[in-house]
């Protein structure tokens, strides 16, 4: 059996779902809060690859706003 889990790692300190309300969105937020998360994402599927962990959903929050017209 294999086993994996969704979105969150607790072992990490690494957060990816930095996200911001529609009403204060900038470009460069934007930019800052996606380069966080898909750094954080890198990080956390190197820790699963290095644990054998071959099962993870990714959250939807990773890139804020994704299905918005404002992107």
């Amino acid at each position: 059996m294999k086993i994996g889990y969704p979105c969150i790692n607790r072992t990490l300190t690494c957060r990816g779902n930095n996200t911001f309300r529609l009403k204060s969105y900038s470009q460069k937020r934007f930019v800052k809060a996606v380069e966080n998360n898909i750094s954080c994402l890198l990080e956390v599927l190197k820790f699963n690859s290095e644990h054998k962990i071959f099962f993870f959903r990714i959250s939807s929050g990773i890139i804020p706003f994704a299905s918005h017209p404002v992107c």
